[in-house]
């Protein structure tokens, strides 16, 4: 037996640099790691220190297992195929109730690529048999399986191994690993390198401590690497939201690269992919932080695969306008984020729900009227001609190997990139992204009609001819298109996809296990909570604690354990300085409970200082330096919609446009205006439209409003009918508006019909308008109050008397607090209404204001407003004389005259009267009131 080594060590200690050592004094050595990205970065390691090596000689495990003869590795379809025709054909008892469920079948994929047959219970142990000899069919095989024959292969086979082999990176072995360790061991020199706990404690790490006694056992030498060489200054810091935290890593990635440092110096470890990963990818591009993450990406998330994979699930859904849209709206089909795009979303969105192809008479209505269509709309066109084309392949039973040739037609959905001019990096990032794409759904068609009983291609690793023929998954050769899709979506689900990324200067991202090999002069270590860092483990549903513990797997426990080292493994992989960090609020807006590992951290604060108050509070929002150069006049624009004391419009074609285009208000678009002189600008003047709402969302409170006053109206011709006349406007304007019927729908109906009742019952019982005047409803006007202004309204109800007395009602469908607050908001100017409506009485009717009453009609009835002395109507409003109504004629008309002239002067400020009512606007996310 050729000398072995063990080298053992706590993080940062240099096991990997004396691994590294021992790899290179031996000629021909071959270094085995866990992951491929750890076998890249250690190749990228030794050629920037001017050692370069081959690529064949530094490899990962499956790698290795593929050079010794062993059967092929299982592909992730084929290993989910054979659990699913096991258990079909199986019907275990046990897993009956959740056997259909993907998450089950994912868990006992895990369980059986982990652990041997031998520690499985009865039922699971036929479940491994029947797999195991499905994939062998196949010419494919369980990990432990391929571990297996390896490790008998080792002592057998003909020829020289390498003189050295050097595993390193990995935390544990199972029973399987070391058998083959201690084969290869039997036949050349064998380097390990296994972790430990701080002060050399081996329980911190179970796994490596059973590892290391069989090591030991087996008369491998150990090498302990005693003491720890980075200690890095060490901060912490707090956020508000993860949001917010992950701009202040940005932030203080930043200030490092302004002192000098490059990025490609920097990292940032997470526990798991999610949610930072997402949420760091975002921000560091926001703010131009050139960044690689090192994980592994769903093949069906790609936007590309997601597009082609969503057309086909249309197509089985009998295209349901709602699906059609989220596709039309993707980038990657050409068409979305384009004005074109936006068109046929608006007008698209107010049909549905909808479903059924063609859609052709939607296609840009404003371009079809031009001579020359778009490049934009006749992409759309033909997107939507050949979306309507694929709907013959819902009749049509073909070869899995025809549907997969079939399917792969759908790439011509997507535009071939236009190359003219520079093209920027970002740009070019996508077009590769989207081509490796493109290429790895070939790779998953091609496996799918193999797993039907085509081919062999795809199914495992690089051997061919291993094992019998593999056999077919259906006996008919001809299927529907829902029978292949079924299995190709779940093939596009397991399939991972890593797009390569060979820049240098970039901050790199990864998870706590991928970063046991890095070490760079500054680390962040983000999500410092608890139940995210550490992470709770509970004990496996499938594999007891007890059962594991006899196949020498990791219990519960023990993985708890775990969680202290991989927090000392992050913290020790910065040279300079380590920077911890959380959120102090979920994405509920509940408090979280920052981490009890901090309080490990070395601080000066004194040891019971809480470890909430250890972290600097990070609560100003860090926002992005703008870092486009934009022409003139859009700055320009980009200057007055974005500063809260903006300048007025000052051009005198555009002063001009805004006065004719303005020469009739109405009594909301002035009190729009006193609210917000940009909130008018944007709606009343540019007419912005804001993006139609989904069906379920359009029964909101102005359609609410609308359909309560459609009922007083027509109450007022259809009196008997009382309560009948809701129910009948209800159902109109659900049917106008295409509101699906559901529970949402009839609660707001049953809510709305007892507040309409509620106002009969007041209505008959309270005041009852006794008056005995006659009334007029839904009455319009037009009033000019100077040769240049007029205002036009409409009123719900005027009630007239027989000496021409004027009571103005307007209904509101709002609760009694609504009401109250405007009747005080006339006094303070910023409500002209009721002074309005009441001057209309005057100049359109030739009436005398009696007074103006606003009814509330939610939840209970509300009487507000002014009138003068009335029989019955002492209680109602505030009772005073015709001097008071005047001045509120008076005061309303002096300030729609106010308002018209600011208009006319260009002012388009933000200046929120209310800013609590921002909360509502449709165009805060252009004024950026919170920015402000």
């Amino acid at each position: 037996m050729a000398e072995s080594l063990l080298i053992t060590g706590p993080p940062g200690s240099g096991k990997s640099r004396a691994a590294l050592d021992h790899f290179h004094s031996k000629s021909g050595s071959l270094l085995v790691t866990p992951t491929a990205t750890m076998a890249e970065h250690i190749r990228h390691q030794l050629a920037r220190a001017l050692s370069p090596v081959r690529p064949s000689r530094i490899i990962t495990l499956a790698a290795f297992l593929n050079r010794t003869g062993a059967p092929a590795a299982a592909s992730k379809p084929a290993l989910h195929l054979a659990i699913e025709e096991a258990l079909d054909r199986l019907r275990p008892a046990r897993f009956q109730a959740v056997a259909e469920y993907s998450g089950f079948r994912n868990a006992l994929a895990s369980l059986m690529e982990e652990v041997e047959r031998d520690a499985l219970a009865p039922d699971l142990a036929r479940l491994y048999d029947e797999v195991e000899q499905g994939l062998a069919r196949r010419g494919a095989a369980l990990r432990n399986v391929r571990l297996r024959a390896a490790a008998q292969l080792a002592r057998q086979l003909p020829g020289e191994l390498p003189a050295q082999i050097v595993f390193d990176g990995f935390f544990s072995f199972s029973n399987a690993e070391l058998n083959l360790i201690e084969s290869l061991a039997a036949r050349t020199g064998i380097v390990v390198t296994l972790p430990e706990g701080p002060g050399g404690n081996a329980s911190d790490w179970p796994g490596a401590a059973a590892a290391r006694s069989r090591l030991l056992r087996a008369g491998f030498r150990e090498f302990r690497c005693a003491s720890v060489f980075r200690t890095p200054e060490l901060e912490a810091f707090c956020a508000p939201t993860l949001e917010q935290e992950t701009e202040e890593i940005a932030r203080r990635i930043l200030e490092e690269a302004a002192r000098g440092r490059p990025f490609h110096e920097m990292g940032i470890v997470l526990r798991t992919r999610d949610p930072y990963a997402p949420a760091l990818k975002t921000t560091l591009a926001r703010f131009g932080i050139p960044a690689r993450l090192y994980f592994a990406e769903s093949l069906s998330a790609h936007p590309a695969i997601a597009f082609l994979a969503g057309a086909v699930r249309a197509l089985l859904d009998g295209w349901d306008h709602g699906e059609l849209l989220r596709l039309v709206r993707m980038p990657v089909s050409g068409v979305g984020a384009t004005p074109d795009g936006d068109r046929f979303d608006f007008d698209l969105r107010q049909l549905l729900p909808g479903r059924g192809l063609p859609l052709r008479g939607l296609v840009s209505r404003e371009a079809s009227e031009n001579s020359a269509k778009s490049s934009t709309d006749a992409l759309l066109g033909s997107l939507l001609d050949s979306f309507a084309a694929m709907n013959a392949w819902m009749r049509d039973r073909l070869e899995p190997a025809e549907w997969a040739a079939r399917i792969r037609t759908l790439r011509a959905l997507i535009p071939q990139p236009a190359i003219a001019g520079n093209i920027s990096s970002q740009t070019l990032n996508a077009w590769t992204s989207s081509a490796r794409a493109l290429d790895a759904l070939d790779e998953v068609l091609e496996e799918t009609a193999a797993l039907f009983g085509g081919t062999k291609a795809g199914l495992g690793g690089t051997q061919a001819g291993i094992g019998p023929a593999p056999v077919s998954l259906k006996s008919a050769g001809r299927i529907t298109l829902t029978d292949f899709w079924r299995h190709f979506e779940a093939a596009l689900e397991l399939k991972e996809m890593r797009i390569p990324d060979h820049r240098r200067e970039v901050v790199h991202v990864f998870d706590v296990f991928e970063a046991r090999q890095w070490e760079l002069p500054v680390v962040f270590v983000c999500g410092m909570n608890e139940r995210h860092f550490p992470q709770y483990h509970r004990e496996d549903p499938l594999l007891n604690d007890a059962a594991r513990r006899r196949a020498g797997l990791k219990t519960s426990a023990e993985l708890q354990r775990e969680e202290r080292s991989l927090f000392h493994l992050a913290t020790t992989r910065a040279t300079a300085k380590t920077m911890v960090s959380y959120a102090r609020f979920d994405e509920k807006g509940d408090a979280t409970l920052p981490s009890f590992f901090l309080a490990a951290l070395p601080s000066s604060f004194p040891d019971d200082m809480p470890v909430s108050k250890r972290a600097a509070l990070c609560e100003i929002r860090v926002r992005p330096r703008p870092a486009r150069n934009v022409p003139g006049l859009i700055k320009g624009l980009i200057n007055v919609m974005s500063v809260r004391s903006s300048r007025p419009i000052r051009d005198p074609e555009l002063l001009e446009r805004l006065a004719t285009g303005h020469r009739t208000l109405s009594p909301s678009a002035i009190e729009r205006f006193l609210q917000c002189p940009f909130q008018f600008f944007a709606d009343r003047s540019l007419r912005l439209r804001p993006r139609p709402a989904a069906p379920r969302d359009r029964l909101d409170m102005l359609v609410q409003g609308s359909i309560i006053h459609a009922a007083i109206a027509a109450l007022e011709e259809m009196p008997l009918l009382g309560a009948a006349v809701f129910d009948h406007e209800f159902a109109a304007e659900i049917a106008k508006l295409r509101i699906p019927a559901g529970y949402r729908a009839e609660a707001v109906r049953l809510e709305m019909l007892r507040n309409f009742t509620t106002f009969l019952a007041d209505r008959s019982v309270s005041h009852g308008f006794k008056l005995g005047w006659s009334a007029r409803v839904e009455e319009k006007f037009r009033i000019a109050l100077t040769p240049e202004l007029s205002v036009r309204g409409r009123i719900d109800r005027l009630e007239v008397g027989p000496n021409g007395e004027a009571l103005v009602i307007d209904y509101k469908y709002s609760a009694a607090k609504t009401i109250r607050d405007r009747v005080k908001d006339q006094d303070k100017g910023e409500v002209v209404q009721a002074g309005l409506y009441l001057l209309a009485a005057v100049k359109e009717f030739g009436l005398t204001p009696a007074g103006m009453l606003y009814c509330g009609l939610k939840k209970e009835v509300e009487w507000g407003g002014w009138h003068v002395p009335l029989a019955g109507f002492e209680k109602i409003g505030e009772c005073c004389t015709r001097d008071r109504l005047d001045e509120l004629t008076e005061a309303a008309a002096a300030t729609a005259v106010t308002v018209f002239e600011s208009i006319a002067s260009g002012e388009i400020g933000v200046r929120p009267a209310d800013e609590s009512k921002c909360a509502w606007c449709d165009y805060r996310d252009i004024c950026r009131i919170d920015t402000q």
